[in-house]
């Protein structure tokens, strides 16, 4: 169903479109405990799951650069190469994980809130357009995503970022109005700040700004401004950037394949990967073809056509995502996947073990005796996540 005329955007307002069928009769306050219901227990099983499950090998990176504490300190470990994300992510994680006394609740603490922050924001997006009811609906479908099953309780920035960027796209939809503008801004740079793939998500904001100049011939410097913000932590992180490829790239294990696009997608949809291929291509299809039709039809409303093809072009780019980001690496000849290093066996253990120990501030024998457990622990904690990772529902 296509987006009904009496949709508005003026001044940053947005009015819900309700549409006229049976998940309409439900009482609005049932919809509403609904997501409370379904926030709730994505909130709970990730608790739990947290608890119990022990850290694998990239958790491990994250709990010992994060307990360096001090910048300085973060910055030193990242220096060597231990890991690859912002500063910024490690001295949030070393803050959660200052709050509770479970550590491995603490250090999964974001993404455990990321991930009920992304299906409530995910709510408010499609609300929007579609309804209360639907909105619901399709914002419960994240649990049975990897988001969900695999990200929701792991001390990674993924499911902080899915959320800041879901935050992203209800600003977008209120854009330009001052405030809605600036959080745009502010969620898209803190997603920068803790991720560095953060610069692919920015290429659909700025294809759907593109086509709102396209249509309408109207060119929002304010939204513009808000989109090219983040960019400016990557370039100040270009330099190492660069080192990481230089260091990483020419003997990174996983290359960029169409066959991992197809995979991704596969396990998204909960399909086989050709499958999933498929029901990605149909799925652009559906979200820009009504768009075809809506703009070349006469009548009513033609102001408000050009920002609901913006919003329509934003959501076709975030599902085409993986094919960018597969076009990218080919492109510059890096990487596609993230590191998974334990799978290199013993070797690259010890020589990890070595690097933690020897650069850290503290004791060797405190360094070598902590490191190795969780190193250790890691290695069992691989066959654990890939027997019980989706199962505990």
């Amino acid at each position: 169903m296509i987006e009904t005329a009496n949709s508005s955007q003026e001044e940053g307002k947005v009015t819900s479109q309700r549409p006229d069928d049976r998940l309409s009769a439900l009482p609005e306050s049932l919809v509403h405990w609904g997501l409370l219901v379904v926030a709730a227990y994505s909130l709970l099983r990730s608790v739990v799951y947290a608890a119990i499950k022990p850290f694998w090998f990239d958790e491990v990176l994250t709990y010992v650069v994060s307990r360096q504490g001090t910048p300085s300190a973060i910055w030193a470990a990242l220096k060597q190469g231990v890991d690859g994300n912002p500063p910024t992510f490690y001295l949030l994680e070393h803050f959660a994980a200052s709050l509770l006394p479970n550590e491995h609740i603490g250090y999964r603490l974001l993404s455990i809130v990321g991930f009920a922050s992304a299906l409530l924001l995910l709510f408010v997006f499609l609300k929007t357009r579609y309804g209360s009811h639907r909105a619901l609906l399709c914002s419960s479908l994240l649990l049975i995503t990897p988001l969900f099953t695999l990200y929701a309780e792991e001390a990674r920035p993924y499911s902080l970022v899915a959320a800041l960027i879901a935050l992203a796209m209800v600003c977008y939809q209120r854009a330009p109005d001052v405030t809605w503008t600036a959080g745009l801004g502010a969620s898209l740079l803190l997603a920068a700040l803790l991720h560095y793939y953060t610069v692919l998500i920015l290429a659909p904001f700025f294809l759907a700004e593109l086509a709102l100049v396209c249509f309408a011939r109207q060119i929002r410097f304010k939204v513009w401004l808000a989109l090219a913000l983040p960019l400016v932590p990557i370039a100040v992180s270009w330099p190492r950037l660069m080192w990481m490829k230089q260091n990483w790239g020419p003997h990174f294990w996983a290359g960029a394949a169409l066959s991992d696009v197809s995979a991704a997608y596969g396990a998204y949809f909960r399909v086989g990967p050709p499958w999933g291929m498929a029901i990605c291509g149909l799925a652009i299809l559906i979200i820009l073809l009504p768009l075809v039709r809506r703009f070349s039809a006469s009548g009513d409303s033609p102001f408000l056509q050009p920002a609901l093809i913006a919003e329509r072009v934003l959501i076709a780019g975030l599902t085409a995502l993986p094919l960018f980001g597969f076009t990218v690496a080919k492109i510059t000849h890096g990487p596609r996947k993230r590191l998974r290093v334990p799978c290199a066996g013993p070797a690259t253990s010890r020589a990890k073990y070595r690097l933690l120990a020897t650069h850290f501030d503290r004791p060797a024998s405190q360094s070598y005796g902590k490191v190795g457990s969780l190193i250790s622990r890691s290695q069992s904690a691989l066959i654990y996540r890939s027997t019980v990772r989706s199962n505990f529902l």
